[in-house]
Order: structure tokens, then C-alpha cells, then sequence
């Protein structure tokens, strides 16, 4: 027998020897020490209670494999021959996330504060979403049935659209927007306990979210209205009564395109500024 071979085998059974001999097991305060690092939401949870049994014979058997790796290594020292297996490390460095410290009051933590700055999330932002949606409103003015009421004068066509528009703005401004300041009669619950400028940014989103609903129905209201003079809305497009004058030898139509131009952009301007008496949701 070479001496390579015989230290060789010497090693392998005093290695033996060594891993053989009783480990200390993992003592509990060891256990309860690990377990301080686990939330006690969850250790008493129901579905816990079986996976604690599995979970310490897994930590006490690396426990007691890692003692062993590391009496064998303190008490022999590994020849420089070859047949020798090469050692594994003691430690492995865990897989997956890093569950070291506890995640879950940061959790906790950055959903309230996503909570308090995304204003979006607010019950009240779905609350007069839904009060909208329940308006059903498209146009403030409809004028599909605008060349049954025709012919017509145009100075009667133009008072007529801004009566229409007039009573529009009235019964939404009783109907809607009462029920839109009803939200914040007890305003000082919606935002209680919040800081003042996330007092006044909620505020903000309430009122760019009224003048989103506010400007696309008027943006839908002009487009109706602009429509009905469409040459190829022949369904739609009104007939106005021409007179036809003479007047010093000259011959003209009363009223004229610029009395017709004039009073389509007075009309659109009206529709524009409508519902303006919608003021801002501030902070009293």
C-alpha cells in the first residue's frame, strides 16, 4: 500500500469517525429566536400551525449538518492527496427573496402612503364618477329634431338655442351638481388627519375631474351643434326664412352671411362658457 493511498484512508475513516459522533441539537431558545422573526399574524394563523413541525426539522437539520461540516474541519486537517472529495462550503447562501427582516410593516407603510397621495383611489372619485354616469347626459343641447321646428327666423333660431342651453345648464346644475356638493357636505371626513397640502392636492383632482365631465360635454354639445350645418346632414340641417330686399337699386337677402356668422359664433361662444357657475370644490 502506497503512503498517498494509506493517508488517504486514514483520513476518510477519522472523518467518519468525527461526523459520527453526537451533535448537539438546536436548542429552543435558538427556535424561539427564529420565530421572533416571523410575524405573529402568521404564526397564528391556522394554515401555520402544521408548517411550523416542518419547518424547525428543516432548520434543525441544516443546524446539525452545518455543526458537523464544521467539527470535522476544526478538528482534521484535509491532506494534499488526491482521491479526496473536495469539500462543500458550510453555508449556502439562501435562494429566492430575503425573508431576514420582516417585510410587511413596510408593506404596510407604502400602501398608506400611496393611499393618501393617489387621490384617484378616494372613494368619492368613483362616487361622482357614478353620479355622472347616472345623468346620462351626451349633449347639453340635442338638435336632432332641429328642421322639424323649421323655417324659422334666424334671430328666433339663435334665441331659441340659448333658451335651450339656458334651461340645460339649470336642471343640471339642480339635478347633478346638488347632488355633487351633497359628497362634500361633511368634507372634513374625507380628508381628515391629512396634511395640508395633500388637503388641497385631493381637492385639485376633485375639481380637474368635474372640469374633465364638464368639458367633454360641451366639446360633444359643439360638435352636435356644428353637425347640423353639414351640406350632406340633409335629416338635420335647418331652413332658415330669407327675405329678399331692394333697396336703391340694390337687390340683397336680409339677413345676411354676416348676420348668420355672427350669430353661429354668439351661439358657440354661449355653449363654451356654459356651466361656469360650477365653482372649484376648495378647502374651507
Amino acid at each position: 500500500m502506497s503512503k498517498e493511498r494509506k493517508i488517504r484512508l486514514n483520513y476518510e475513516f477519522l472523518r467518519k469517525c468525527v461526523s459520527s459522533a453526537p451533535v448537539t441539537p438546536m436548542l429552543p431558545e435558538m427556535w424561539k429566536h427564529i420565530l421572533s422573526y416571523i410575524s405573529s399574524r402568521y404564526l397564528s394563523h391556522p394554515l401555520s400551525k402544521p408548517l411550523l413541525p416542518q419547518l424547525y426539522s428543516e432548520i434543525s437539520s441544516s443546524y446539525e449538518d452545518t455543526i458537523r461540516k464544521t467539527t470535522i474541519r476544526m478538528t482534521l486537517v484535509k491532506p494534499s492527496v488526491s482521491g479526496l472529495d473536495p469539500e462543500p462550503p458550510l453555508y449556502l447562501e439562501p435562494l429566492g427573496l430575503d425573508f431576514s427582516t420582516t417585510w410587511r410593516d413596510r408593506y404596510d407603510s407604502s400602501v398608506r402612503t400611496l393611499s393618501s397621495v393617489l387621490h384617484v383611489t378616494h372613494p368619492v372619485m368613483p362616487a361622482l364618477l357614478s353620479l355622472w354616469e347616472q345623468q346620462n347626459v351626451k349633449h347639453l343641447v340635442e338638435y336632432s329634431n332641429i328642421r322639424s321646428k323649421c323655417p324659422m327666423e334666424l334671430e328666433n333660431f339663435r334665441n331659441m338655442i340659448l333658451l335651450d342651453v339656458q334651461h340645460a345648464e339649470e336642471k343640471l346644475m339642480n339635478s347633478w351638481y346638488s347632488k355633487v356638493i351633497s359628497l362634500f357636505s361633511g368634507d372634513d371626513k374625507l380628508v381628515r388627519n391629512k396634511p395640508q397640502e395633500q388637503t388641497e392636492t385631493f381637492y385639485e383632482s376633485v375639481s380637474t375631474l368635474i372640469g374633465n365631465q364638464i368639458r367633454s360635454l360641451l366639446t360633444n354639445t359643439l360638435h352636435s351643434f356644428v353637425s347640423i350645418f353639414d351640406a350632406a346632414n340633409t335629416a338635420h340641417l335647418p331652413i332658415f326664412r330669407l327675405e329678399l330686399c331692394l333697396e336703391d337699386d340694390t337687390i340683397f337677402f336680409f339677413p345676411s352671411v354676416n348676420d348668420f356668422e355672427s350669430a353661429i359664433d354668439f351661439i358657440i361662444s354661449t355653449i363654451s362658457k356654459a356651466l361656469q357657475e360650477v365653482g372649484q370644490i376648495q378647502v374651507r
